[in-house]
């Protein structure tokens, strides 16, 4: 009847679940093993300049430096990839792939004058029709290996607690990672098949609100820097 076959589904349930626990725990074991080899690797790739960087900047950013130098310095942690925040003009070509578009302006910084931009959005014509143009600002980012789950639990408790509430932890088959991250994007279309889609006084204000927003990214970049002070220090 229904009583038995809800009991046989529920122990089905149950037995599912015993062996999602084995793999999970054997999935965990394994990432923390493997995590010395890993960091080691990691730790001698910051030594060298990392020549494959399209970014136009390689190496550690300056903002983030002592929040990085933090991390690798703990048994717990090695930090994989970040950006410590940048504003860029980027062109996403229509018959190629997002990643291989073409940057007309970026910067680690904020910017010092709006002319930078404008005189980046010069000779547009050349680019092919249904190219779009956009002015970015993206945040802080960084990528934690955590050696075990719950070191990845208690430096996403401190994540959220300093303003980066858009973080989360992935369990891969060889590493725990805890990507820090938040929401203060900003992504503007300015221009299209060519053309400017915005004056001059608005892409002023598109650079205001982008210092703005670094400003507050650096506030919160500060922020974590002083709870990792604290952890690391207890």
């Amino acid at each position: 009847g229904f009583l038995t076959n809800h009991n046989k589904w529920m122990r089905m349930v149950s037995l599912f679940a015993s062996l999602m626990s084995v793999e999970e725990a054997r999935l965990l074991k394994n990432c923390t093993k493997l995590f010395p080899v890993h960091k080691q690797s990691i730790l001698q790739a910051l030594q060298e300049p990392d020549v494959s960087d399209k970014s136009k900047k390689g190496g550690v950013d300056a903002p983030i430096a002592e929040m990085i130098e933090l991390l690798n310095g703990s048994e717990n942690y090695a930090t994989t990839s970040s950006c410590s925040g940048r504003v860029s003009v980027f062109v996403a070509k229509p018959t190629e792939t997002k990643s291989s578009g073409e940057w007309l302006f970026i910067t680690h910084d904020a910017i010092e004058s709006a002319a930078q931009v404008w005189d980046s959005l010069q000779d547009l014509e050349r680019f092919p029709s249904g190219t779009v143009i956009s002015f970015k600002f993206e945040p802080f980012v960084i990528h934690v290996m955590c050696k075990t789950l719950e070191a990845a639990r208690q430096l996403h408790h401190i994540t959220g607690e300093s303003g980066f509430r858009n973080s989360g932890i992935t369990v891969g088959k060889k590493k725990i990672t805890l990507a820090i991250r938040n929401t203060i994007l900003l992504d503007v279309p300015i221009a299209v098949d060519g053309k400017l889609l915005v004056t001059q006084e608005y892409l002023n204000f598109l650079v205001s609100l982008a210092n703005e927003k670094f400003q507050d990214n650096q506030t919160r970049i500060d922020r974590l820097t002083r709870s990792l002070h604290k952890l690391f220090e207890s």
